[in-house]
């Protein structure tokens, strides 16, 4: 088999912005089935980079054969799945080298739902995560240093490094932006005050037939360890929509704000 049996697309976004909430809204239709943070990318690439790298692939390099492996990875890790729309969450499906790997193995035509939220309410949303009392991800190693500074900004600033998983995010978003492909962006505060319109225009992009979603009593069907994640309440979600955090004015210093405000690229386009 050379594709996927099932529709297949793509939930990526910045942490923080929904993607929980969301894939638990979409969940409850019966057709559908949205993953938790998903390993399928993560497989694909790891198998790419070590067949790659062993001795006898290096003395016969047999790519149909290699990418007759990828295709199957994503088709055969959901064959247990009954739905018949599968919409994989990773955030970094949208960054170059994964868009290269959905061409190979998936779809030419990748339609990609994303999550998206200001920067300053994002660290300010794991500020105030960091701060509860049970919290176990640790950050003293990183801000002994700067005994000096406040930690929270620290933190924020260890958050907003290179390579971490915000700056990871913004480049699979501005990849997927500037390469013009499929997408659908979903504003954090637009679902939360607009949830049905929201999904009406994601219903309306995958070319689904309407479902009428429940706003009042939303279940995570597929909970996450966030233990493996390091952060305790990263993937817990409310039963009913509603915004209860703070301003991050409220929250954040004046130097993280003026030094992370105005990254949304994505309200440029």
């Amino acid at each position: 088999m050379g594709s996927l049996l099932k529709p297949f697309h793509f939930l990526m976004g910045l942490p923080r912005s929904g993607s929980t909430v969301l894939q638990s809204i979409l969940n409850q239709n019966p057709k559908i089935y949205v993953s938790p943070t998903s390993p399928v990318l993560p497989m694909m690439e790891g198998f790419k980079e070590k067949i790659e790298l062993t001795e006898n692939f290096q003395a016969y390099p047999d790519m149909a054969a290699a990418q007759n492996i990828l295709k199957a990875m994503p088709r055969e890790f959901y064959a247990h799945i009954p739905q018949e729309i599968i919409i994989d969450k990773n955030r970094s499906w949208g960054l170059p080298p994964s868009i290269d790997l959905i061409n190979v193995a998936i779809t030419t035509q990748p339609k990609f739902i994303i999550t998206v939220r200001d920067i300053p309410s994002i660290l300010a949303s794991f500020v105030t995560l960091n701060n509860k009392p049970d919290q176990i991800q640790d950050f003293n190693s990183s801000t002994i240093q700067y005994l000096y500074r406040p930690q929270d900004d620290v933190v924020c600033d260890i958050l907003m490094q290179h390579g971490e998983q915000i700056d990871e995010s913004l480049m699979a978003i501005a990849t997927v932006l500037f390469r013009k492909l499929d997408y659908c962006l979903i504003e954090y505060d637009d679902l939360v005050e607009n949830p049905k319109k929201e999904i009406n225009k994601i219903y309306s992009f995958l070319e689904l037939e309407p479902f009428e979603h429940d706003f009042n009593n939303i279940i995570n069907k597929t909970p996450e360890n966030d233990v493996a994640h390091g952060w305790l309440g990263l993937h817990d979600i409310r039963p009913e929509l509603k915004k209860t955090s703070k301003d991050p004015a409220e929250v954040l210093s004046e130097y993280v704000l003026r030094k992370y405000s105005g990254l949304e690229l994505w309200r440029d386009r």
